[in-house]
């Protein structure tokens, strides 16, 4: 005798009714989403999943000659390609992260229609196929900082926990502008701009102590700037560490709106397909 398996879809009856349990029920439907945006990533492409390695190398050289030869960017001691290196492999995982979750509800318009899942857990999957790219990167910066006899610290302990904060940053703007993107479609067209200022307003091509002091913490609240500045921290040594007190303080407040940002993410699904 088999057992049939019922699901029963209820109303939302309170403001933070968020049902965060079902991501872990439909477990296997993450993977198998997650699984499914790496191969179509790399489908009917020559390199394949070189790509992965070869596009953060040419950003590192562009940016390398642009802002490190002509420009001559101060980079506290460290090659010029060293010190880029950490914070554009970050930065690249936090805009591929938000780019592709804040777009992935309407490319999956097909699926949504269909049948019911919680609709979260294509925003994660294609947060999660965001991340292979990531640590592929990762390995290659280890790679290159051994090919520039830059010694390992004991501060690459601390690199899940920055990870971790890169992804709750990610996730927080996702859960908001995914919803958003499905009413209004100009979302689609002001992505690329949200990216690309990101990378100016974060210590990314630069050291932070280019900032005044005097506003530096204000500069410090942005959660992209600590994970920018964690990662250097973990992998340079003598790289100066996040301000503690402003990254808690825009931590906390990334978490506040992470929760709002779930209950309108809940709130908004009832409409995903009609809207759609």
């Amino acid at each position: 005798m088999t057992l049939k398996r019922h699901i029963v879809i209820e109303p939302y009856r309170r403001l933070f009714d968020l049902r965060l349990v079902e991501i872990w029920n439909y477990r296997s439907l993450l993977f198998m989403l997650t699984w499914r945006e790496i191969t179509i990533r790399y489908q009917q492409t020559l390199l394949g999943v070189m790509w992965v390695i070869i596009q953060p190398i040419i950003n590192i050289i562009i940016y390398s000659v642009v802002f490190g030869i002509l420009l001559k960017a101060p980079s506290e001691n460290y090659p010029y390609v060293i010190y880029l290196f950490p914070a554009l492999i970050v930065w690249r995982l936090m805009g591929d992260g938000i780019s592709r979750g804040s777009l992935s509800l309407t490319s999956n318009s097909s699926l949504i229609e269909k049948v019911y899942f919680p609709r979260l857990v294509i925003v994660i999957a294609t947060i999660a196929a965001a991340m292979v790219d990531f640590f592929f990167a990762l390995l290659v910066l280890l790679v290159v900082m051994l090919l520039y006899h830059i010694g390992l610290t004991s501060h690459l302990v601390f690199i899940p926990f920055y990870t971790l904060l890169a992804v709750i940053t990610i996730l927080t703007t996702c859960v908001w502008l995914a919803p958003l993107n499905i009413r209004y479609r100009d979302v689609t067209h002001i992505l690329p701009f949200i990216v690309q200022i990101s990378m100016y307003v974060s210590p990314i091509l630069y050291p932070i102590t280019l900032i005044p002091e005097s506003l530096r913490w204000v500069y410090s609240l942005n959660p992209m700037t600590t994970v920018v500045q964690g990662f250097r921290w973990c992998l340079l040594a003598d790289s100066a560490p996040p301000d503690l007190v402003p990254a808690v303080i825009g931590f906390i407040v990334t978490g506040i709106i992470l929760v709002f940002g779930l209950v309108f993410f809940k709130r908004s699904e009832l409409t995903f397909a009609d809207n759609i």
